[in-house]
């Protein structure tokens, strides 16, 4: 079974987020999709989104691009990460979906984030 189906998002771990977006939107001209105050800023770009994500967003580990890849079954892929020794932290994020979080080789965080279903009433 496939899990990884495509990157959801590309995104830098920002302490100052606001000069962040100040390069981001008015130096390079990035559209914004969407702002969550200071922890979270989306900009669209063909076919995927880039980001910069305040510390509450942010994994701990080395600092970074972290990219974040949709996935089809989160249960499976969190089946398949421990039994090759990986500790997953998911992370609710309530309507949006879950994210799950654990290091590469290399220490550096990898994502990977699943919509919530529909609910009947949606």
């Amino acid at each position: 079974m496939r899990l990884i189906t495509g990157i959801r998002t590309c995104y830098v771990p920002a302490e100052d987020v606001p000069a962040m977006r100040q390069f981001y939107e008015e130096t390079l001209g990035l559209s914004l999709r969407f702002a969550d105050e200071d922890h979270w800023v989306q900009y669209g770009l063909k076919g995927t989104d880039f980001a910069i994500a305040g510390p509450r967003e942010t994994p701990s580990g080395p600092p970074g691009h972290v990219v974040v890849f949709d996935v089809s079954d989160m249960a499976a892929l969190v089946e398949r990460l421990e039994a090759t020794g990986q500790t997953p932290d998911i992370r609710d994020m309530g309507g949006h979906g879950k994210v799950l979080t654990v290091f590469d080789p290399a220490g550096q965080p990898v994502q990977f984030f699943a919509r919530n279903a529909p609910g009947p009433e949606e």
